[in-house]
């Protein structure tokens, strides 16, 4: 299985536009423009920062992983959910 998802950086800037200046519009679907795996924005970054980093696919049944950091992104993320929010919508 497959999952597919838009960036969230950018869902949160949509969302940032659409409080602001609320559309007239009663719904609203906030996605970008393209359709991702984790695999293929892996590979996408991989390129962008010219790495050697081998990105490898696998297939796997769907387990909701949304909360459970690994220890490498535990010891990287410095902030806060609403510290990121903050930053990100001050740009």
């Amino acid at each position: 299985m497959q999952l597919y998802y838009s960036i969230v950086c950018v869902q949160i800037k949509i969302f940032y536009e659409i409080i602001k200046n609320p559309p007239k519009e009663k719904i609203i679907h906030a996605v970008g423009e393209k359709r991702l795996s984790r695999f293929e924005l892996g590979k996408i970054i991989k390129n962008l920062i010219k790495s050697k980093a081998e990105i490898v696919p696998i297939e796997a049944n769907f387990k909701d992983l949304s909360l459970s950091q690994s220890d490498f992104i535990k010891k990287i993320q410095t902030k806060s959910f609403e510290e990121y929010l903050h930053h990100i919508l001050k740009k």
